[in-house]
C-alpha cells in the first residue's frame, strides 16, 4: 500500500473511532436521563468531580478513559461490551 492510500485509510479509521466514542457517550447520557440522574449525581456516584462529568458529556472532542466509561455504565445498570464488526467477522472466517 502506497503513501497515497495510507493517509485516507488513517483518516477513515480516525473518523470511525470518533463516531464510536460519540455513540458511547450519547448512550450513557440517554441512560443517565432515563435514570433521572443529574450529571452531578452521576459524578458523585463514581467519585468524580461534577465538572469532569459535565465535560465528559458536553465536550466537542472527548477521549474518555475506559475506566470512567465502565464506572458510568455500572452505576447506570449497563455494561461495556465489544462486538465484532462485519470486517472482523469476515477476516476471522477467511483466516479460519
Amino acid at each position: 500500500m502506497g503513501v497515497s492510500m495510507a493517509k485516507p485509510l488513517k483518516i477513515e479509521r480516525q473518523r470511525r473511532a470518533v463516531a464510536q466514542i460519540d455513540a458511547v457517550v450519547r448512550q450513557l447520557d440517554e441512560l443517565r436521563e432515563q435514570a433521572g440522574m443529574s450529571k452531578a449525581e452521576l459524578a458523585r456516584a463514581i467519585g468524580k468531580r461534577p465538572s469532569s462529568i459535565r465535560r465528559f458529556f458536553t465536550a466537542e472532542v472527548v477521549n474518555p478513559e475506559l475506566k470512567t466509561v465502565a464506572a458510568l455504565a455500572d452505576v447506570l445498570g449497563a455494561r461495556v461490551e465489544i462486538v465484532a464488526g462485519e470486517s472482523a467477522k469476515s477476516n476471522s472466517a477467511a483466516n479460519g
